[in-house]
């Protein structure tokens, strides 16, 4: 009798448990297409650096990130070092895709076409907004951090989303990078 009982109540709590990793994982996709988001800012970035001759290491830049991180990051119940660790790896990302569009008009000779962007008017304000998204999204998937399994299941997450978007070697390793930060 108790063996029945347990096992119709095991039984009806299976669609809860599914429910809750439905969530999760929708959480986790989230935060992964917010990081996608963040690195399509790149090509923008690495276009007026090209036509302007600005160097892709920008200090003051990336100190200000860093610096806004750990302050918005309380009101989304995230660490600061974490919050912070976790935006070190968003820019180094970004960084690396800039690098690489920048070789690869190097090579070719050839910049994008269009307009070239403005970044204080254009790619900033929407990175700031992506970092807003973020931090949110991090914050969603804290229940995956306190894991011990969280890398292997970030890590199955990014390459099933990065198979789905058929993306290439260089965007899926600036997306693993972008978030490495994610079980600090």
């Amino acid at each position: 009798m108790v063996v029945a009982w347990v096992l119709v109540l095991a039984g009806s709590l299976m669609p809860a448990v599914h429910a809750v990793a439905a969530a999760e994982e929708d959480a986790l996709v989230g935060l992964i297409k917010a990081s996608k988001a963040r690195l399509a800012t790149a090509e923008k970035v690495a276009h007026y650096k090209a036509v302007h001759g600005v160097a892709v290491e920008d200090i003051e830049r990336e100190q200000a990130v860093l610096a806004a991180a750990p302050a918005l990051s309380a009101s989304y119940g995230l660490q600061a070092d974490d919050a912070r660790q976790f935006f070190v790896h968003q820019i180094e990302a970004n960084k690396w895709i800039q690098f690489s569009l920048l070789a690869d008009w190097a090579v070719s000779g050839d910049l994008p076409g269009g307009p070239v962007p403005d970044l204080a008017t254009e790619v900033r304000p929407a990175l700031d907004r992506l970092q807003t998204e973020l931090l949110e999204g991090l914050a969603r998937v804290a229940h995956i951090r306190a894991q011990g399994t969280c890398a292997q299941t970030v890590s199955r997450a990014i390459y099933a989303y990065a198979e789905s978007e058929s993306l290439g070697p260089v965007q899926r390793a600036a997306l693993v990078r972008s978030l490495a930060g994610v079980c600090n």
